[in-house]
């Protein structure tokens, strides 16, 4: 069997198109569709890395924050009355009062304390 000149061509043509066809359909195609999930996770991890990055500046505003209201706890603790009854914190106290009444100039009739009660707490005498 003899392949005229036409049908040659068009053999020749068929599978050219046939190798093309496998060509774009098993090499490009795939390749195109990788890159594109490639952009798309590129895109995600970006916008990822972007949160995060905000995070860990807040983190490091926080941080800070923290450390500042520790210090104000810290002062506010230093600065309040540091006896460790009741009896103790209301003679500090009346040493306070006294000594703002001095520098406003007022002058007390009576000064009392704490008297002892049950169990070593006091009560408070009325200051005049």
């Amino acid at each position: 069997m003899q392949i005229s000149s036409r049908e040659k061509k068009f053999l020749i043509t068929a599978c050219g198109a046939l190798l093309l066809f496998i060509f774009v359909e098993f090499i490009i195609l795939p390749l195109c569709s990788k890159q594109n999930s490639i952009e798309e996770e590129l895109i995600l991890r970006k916008s990822l890395y972007e949160r995060y990055s905000n995070l860990l500046e807040e983190k490091d505003l926080l941080n800070r924050k923290i450390e500042n209201l520790k210090e104000k706890i810290e002062r506010l603790d230093n600065s309040l009355f540091t006896g460790r009854t009741q009896s103790l914190i209301a003679a500090e106290l009346q040493k306070y009062l006294e000594q703002k009444a001095r520098e406003q100039g007022l002058k007390f009739k009576s000064i009392g304390s704490v008297f002892e009660g049950e169990g070593g707490e006091g009560k408070f005498k009325r200051i005049s």
